[in-house]
């Protein structure tokens, strides 16, 4: 396979990739957007930019890869931004034996929410992954820009452990594997699974999650400097991430306590330096449980309400990532735009490397222009034909993007003739959803695309004399 990318828009879904080979691209090997993604026994090796590009979804369970050969300058092995979590172990927080070596760049840069090998205390068999490639200067075996730790015991990183190897906060590099532990294994398409190489001084009683869960919170409220509160929280914000099948009701604890220090119920400390790093920390993280479990809607409806005013640096660059992200998703393709000239704005006055910053959102600000040049497209359309209005009427649907059904909701001012039409990009009708009259009030028609090609598809609310016209796009 020469490349695969998945922007999925039903904000629920999932996908599994095993024993398939990736490569060859001219551009990203492998990029998920909007979908949760199980990966294993896959090779993604020798493409021109990432090999793996994670910008909006989980990917986890993710073991037995191998990432090889991929990116250049400023284009790393493995990239997870603002927005996307990769935890590299199987299904049981157990076991990667994942194989990222030999990749242009850095081979893991990290801006969001990465675990290697899960802490020591909760897992002591942690990641079991093979992490080695050059590093020198600028380049590294993980480079972590996210403002937290990455919880990264139990991995080989070659034959000697230099600083000079990782770029940001990193626990758990002193519990490293002595040898590699993926020796002798065929990884990725066609692999097999290599036998379990326990270090030697792990104990074999583990923690729960719940337990953790406990522990992190009580680690959250004696704090006693900024940084540890920031990593308290965000450690909690894992756990509910890796329990929220098993254990959903750790997502509902976390919810209750950022939402609590948001709004102020939750004073934690006697300083007020940490009470604020606590309270906007908790605003960030508690959007991105959110988008982690594919609730855009919601996710965007607490990015309206919350005022970012007193943000700054990684809390700043996350909030306007996660904007970009759910106005994306939502349709609002030019006001996504906007957000991402923002962002680098924000990215340079911090004085970040912008060539490389660019670099790294160059998978999204290509589809974005491809969806705002075809936005502009379908507008000439409609207005050699019509001229909308929409005075007390409303239209637009969810979720957008979509697979294969959405919903479309409209409001009338009052009681009318009313057409629902959806035409595809040329023009042509492939469904009428409504053709009656209707009494005033707010209307959910669900429109299912299951026979429909992919692509960018426009629906027109004709109520009287007005008219609107939207697009949705349905990507299977």
């Amino acid at each position: 396979m020469q490349g695969w990318h998945n922007q999925d828009g039903s904000g629920n879904a999932s996908a599994t990739i095993s024993y398939s080979l990736i490569e060859n691209s001219p551009t990203v090997g492998l990029v998920s957007h909007y979908l949760d993604l199980d990966l294993s026994y896959t090779t993604i090796q020798n493409n021109t930019q990432a090999g793996l590009y994670i910008l909006s979804n989980t990917v986890y369970p993710f073991h037995h890869n191998l990432i090889t050969g991929n990116g250049g300058t400023s284009r790393d092995g493995i990239e997870v931004k603002s927005s996307g979590t990769l935890y590299m172990q199987d299904a049981g927080q157990l076991k990667g034996f994942n194989k990222v070596s030999g990749n242009g760049e850095d081979q893991i840069s990290n801006s969001g929410d990465l675990i290697i090998g899960s802490w020591h205390h909760l897992n002591p068999y942690g990641g079991h992954n093979h992490i080695y490639g050059s590093f020198s200067g600028s380049r590294y075996l993980v480079e972590n820009n996210s403002g937290y730790p990455v919880e990264a015991y139990y991995n080989w990183w070659g034959p000697t452990i230099y600083s000079g190897m990782f770029s940001g906060s990193m626990d758990g590099t002193s519990y490293n594997l002595s040898s590699d532990p993926t020796n002798g294994v065929n990884h990725g398409h066609g692999g097999q699974a290599p036998s379990k190489a326990l270090p030697n001084s792990a104990s074999t009683e583990t923690e729960s999650l719940a337990d953790a869960y406990d522990a992190a919170e009580n680690q959250l409220r004696e704090a006693s400097s900024s940084q540890q509160v920031r990593n308290s929280l965000h450690k909690l914000y894992q756990i509910a991430g890796l329990s929220r099948k098993e254990n959903p009701e750790l997502t509902s604890r976390f919810r209750q306590l950022t939402e609590s220090a948001v709004r102020g119920s939750e004073n934690l400390y006697s300083s007020s330096e940490q009470n604020n790093v606590l309270h906007n920390t908790a605003k960030v993280l508690y959007a991105k449980s959110f988008t982690r479990e594919g609730e855009y809607e919601e996710a965007q409806a607490w990015l309206k309400e919350t005022n970012a005013s007193s943000l700054e640096g990684y809390d700043r660059r996350d909030w306007l990532h996660l904007n970009m992200v759910t106005e994306t998703y939502h349709g609002d393709y030019e006001t996504a735009w906007q957000t991402l000239q923002e962002y680098y704005a924000f990215q340079e006055s911090q004085g970040e490397d912008m060539e490389e910053v660019k670099a790294g959102h160059s998978p999204f600000e290509e589809d974005l222009k491809a969806l705002i040049d075809a936005g502009k497209g379908k507008r000439d359309i409609w207005e050699k034909q019509n001229v909308e209005t929409s005075e007390g009427m409303t239209l637009g649907n969810y979720p957008n993007p979509f697979n294969p059904t959405t919903n479309i909701r409209f409001t009338l001012p009052e009681q009318s003739q009313v057409s629902l039409v959806v035409y595809d990009m040329i023009g042509r009708e492939v469904a009428t959803l409504v053709n009656d009259i209707l009494p005033a009030g707010d209307r959910t028609i669900r429109f299912d695309a299951s026979s429909l090609a992919n692509g960018i598809y426009l629906y027109k609310l004709r109520a009287g004399t007005q008219q609107i016209t939207r697009t949705m796009t349905l990507i299977k």
